[in-house]
């Protein structure tokens, strides 16, 4: 059987033994029904994943989480599926969509953890946004970042202990000061919840690391710093690292986050709240550049057996190519040889990579979270879920299962 489609989304870490039973046993959740009375429409248990087919929520209406992510709440043993909202398209932004799930089956609509802003008047007039961000006198900036004709792609979210938050990062994008371009800006931004759901609260959006002065290849000089496409990546120490193209998306960038994980650690050498004035990040310390000019994009990162493996997909805007992983044996490198990733497929199954998610409880149990992208229909993207084949050697491999359940993990 195949055990990933192209309708699903990729799958939450899972942790305990409470999670791991519920990982191995079939779905056994009633029919859900809508809030709405006058529709009442039921809908129908699901008990398995078909890669491809369109996955509605527990209301019977499509799940909008692209590009997106998961996570495993220890607190109330759920899981959270973060993603782009696409109803409107590529334009106007919605904002980031959160849906919960027991079972991994079947997901309950929680709304919109992030909103995205539709002007400047809504900090002073809309309820919800007015009390949010009440006192902040960054707003032009907030609104510049997530306002409702910006790009918000590639949301993440992870919990940092230490702090209480729910960290989300995701891609920032919009018309620059010297370019009236979409993909101008290219930058990374963070925002905090003290709840899963949210409503999560933005900070600031950032350029990022940048090419070693000495660096034999620099893929876009001009512009510094650049983040796109991007993911997190959280090891068992707890170290945050935010994993993101850059140089117009021709090298792909590795960089420690500080221990709230609201900033990368090379922009903070002087030891201040707020960035250094000049940038003082420390290479193979701070940041690692990977595969520079290789223009690889959408990474996915995972550990196992002491091992980083790192998913890339190459550069075709909304068309799905050849994906391609490295492993090393330190999260900074270096990393062996780009290999195939899906050798079935020269289009790893007509999707582009989001996430990986280990298994917890299950050693060596990986599933790869892809995003099938319909680029003129965008709200009707599909998502892949399939497993992922590690051999002795540690090769991983990607095969098309049809339909899937997760008990043929």
């Amino acid at each position: 059987m195949n055990l990933w489609s192209t309708s699903k989304k990729w799958l939450p870490l899972v942790c305990g033994s409470v999670l791991f039973t519920s990982l191995w046993m079939p779905a056994s959740i009633s029919a859900a029904t809508t809030n709405d009375t006058s529709s009442a429409i039921q809908v129908a248990n699901t008990s398995s994943f078909t890669p491809g087919a369109v996955w509605n929520d527990t209301n019977g209406v499509p799940i909008q989480a692209h590009g997106g992510g998961i996570l495993y709440n220890q607190q109330d043993e759920t899981y959270y599926w973060y993603g782009e909202d696409k109803t409107n398209g590529y334009l106007p932004a919605r904002g980031v969509h959160v849906y919960a799930s027991k079972d991994l089956y079947n997901w309950e609509d929680k709304g919109l953890a992030l909103t995205a802003i539709e002007s400047e008047d809504d900090f002073t007039n809309d309820p919800v946004i007015s009390k949010l961000y009440a006192g902040r006198t960054d707003t032009a900036n907030i609104l510049n970042d997530i306002g409702m004709n910006r790009i918000i792609e590639r949301p993440k979210v992870i919990y940092n202990e230490k702090t209480g938050k729910y960290v989300m990062w995701m891609h920032t994008d919009g018309p620059s000061a010297t370019s009236t371009a979409n993909y101008a800006k290219a930058q990374a931004g963070y925002a905090l919840s003290d709840s899963p759901t949210g409503p999560f609260v933005y900070g600031e959006g950032f350029r990022m690391d940048r090419a070693p002065k000495d660096a034999e290849y620099n893929g876009q000089p001009d512009q510094p710093g650049m983040a796109r496409d991007m993911t997190l990546f959280k090891d068992d120490d707890g170290t945050a690292y935010l994993v993101y193209s850059s140089e117009e998306n021709l090298t792909i960038y590795i960089s420690k986050l500080n221990d709230d994980y609201t900033d990368i650690t090379g922009w903070h050498k002087e030891g201040k709240a707020e960035r250094d004035q000049e940038y003082q990040s420390v290479y193979g310390e701070d940041y690692v550049r990977v595969f520079p000019g290789a223009q690889r994009e959408a990474p996915a990162m995972f550990k196992h057996n002491g091992k980083y493996y790192m998913v890339t997909s190459g550069a075709t805007g909304w068309d799905p190519n050849v994906a391609k992983y490295t492993v090393a044996d330190h999260i900074f490198g270096p990393w062996a040889p780009l290999k195939n990733f899906a050798p079935d497929s020269q289009t790893t199954f007509g999707s582009q990579s989001t996430h990986i998610i280990p298994v917890e409880g299950a050693p060596g149990k990986f599933i790869y979270m892809g995003d099938r992208w319909k680029k003129d229909d965008l709200k009707d993207s599909r998502y892949i879920w399939l497993p992922i084949k590690i051999a002795e050697d540690g090769a991983i491999t990607l095969s098309w299962r049809d339909e899937w359940t997760l008990n043929d993990l």
